[in-house]
């Protein structure tokens, strides 16, 4: 049981990360590049999608807390 909530974590560590990397590149594109921003639009979208599965929701929860509105 242990070793599947280490590799549970594991998982998301890397998930989320992998997030942050894919987010800075989004940042960094120009607007003109719009073909490059929808896909990382995308996989921003897909990356969360995954966090949300392994932590029940919860990680679009304290996303939605952080975000103004």
């Amino acid at each position: 049981m242990v070793e599947l909530r280490d590799d549970i974590l594991d998982q998301v560590n890397k998930l989320y990360y992998e997030r942050l990397r894919v987010k800075m590149e989004l940042d960094n594109l120009s607007i003109e590049d719009s073909k490059k921003r929808f896909e990382k639009e995308l996989k921003l979208r897909e990356l969360a999608a995954s966090l949300d599965a392994l932590t029940t929701g919860y990680y679009s929860e304290q996303l939605a807390k952080l975000s103004p509105g």
